[in-house]
């Protein structure tokens, strides 16, 4: 694990999401279902994602995607969500949910890919300074 980097437990990524941001009751209520992302689909992704202020480049981070489909039948929305976490052995991991970390400055990044629009509504560091 990365220096600085704070393990913590096993989390559907959409909580990450909501601690980050501000969020209505109804996405809060909507029902998740975590699945996981092929690999076709997140080199597609890494080919739109701006990386933070910050941030060092992508391919210095070993990164977690996980996909995630919230709503009700009829209303659902699919997301990969995915955990940047600085150094590791720099490979892409799926996974239908992964572990939550923390760092300082940017040796964490969160990323939130909206499938349905296909684009990117998330990029943000987490920890502390």
């Amino acid at each position: 694990m990365a220096r600085g980097v704070r393990r913590l437990i096993n989390l559907p990524y959409c909580l990450v999401i909501l601690a980050g941001t501000t969020a209505s009751a109804d996405f809060v209520r909507a029902p998740v279902d975590a699945w996981v992302p092929t690999i076709d689909t997140v080199k597609q992704i890494e080919g739109q994602i701006v990386m933070p202020p910050g941030a060092r480049p992508l391919q210095e981070y070993t990164r977690n995607y996980q996909g995630i489909t919230e709503g009700d039948i009829g209303h659902q929305r699919h997301r990969i969500g995915g955990q940047f976490i600085l150094g590791g052995d720099r490979q892409i991991h799926l996974m239908k949910v992964f572990d939550i970390h923390l760092g300082q400055n940017c040796s964490v990044v969160f990323i939130d890919f909206d499938l349905d629009e296909n684009r990117l509504t998330l990029s943000e560091c987490k920890g502390s300074n």
